[in-house]
């Protein structure tokens, strides 16, 4: 959820990837996903939106990784942690499929 806005932040040109819109665009998409829903569901709390809002736009945790805010809940916190953990993941796994030593 704290990557779909990247369908629409992120471009593919020549030269690589490049940003065209703010990272907060997550957020936008989960506001107006949630604002979408019909009723009779419950609508969350508003301090829930507030919180769920922080948690998308926090999760990257620092400035040059274009975080606007540090993660200050819990639930950001570990959204930022799981997903660090994921790309590290992810970086080490393309290391080893690209390996062709013989592993000295």
């Amino acid at each position: 959820m704290h990557d779909v806005g990247k369908l629409r932040e992120l471009e593919q040109r020549p030269e690589g990837t490049v940003y065209t819109a703010p990272a907060r665009s997550s957020a936008i998409c989960c506001k107006a996903a949630i604002s979408s829903v019909k009723r009779p569901q419950p609508v969350p709390a508003p301090d829930t939106l507030l919180r769920l809002e922080h948690l998308i736009i926090a999760h990257q945790r620092l400035p040059e990784w274009g975080s606007p805010k540090p993660p200050m809940t819990p639930e950001a916190l570990l959204v930022h942690y799981a997903d660090d953990i994921d790309a590290k993941f992810h970086m080490m796994a393309e290391v080893l499929r690209n390996d062709t030593s013989d592993g000295r």
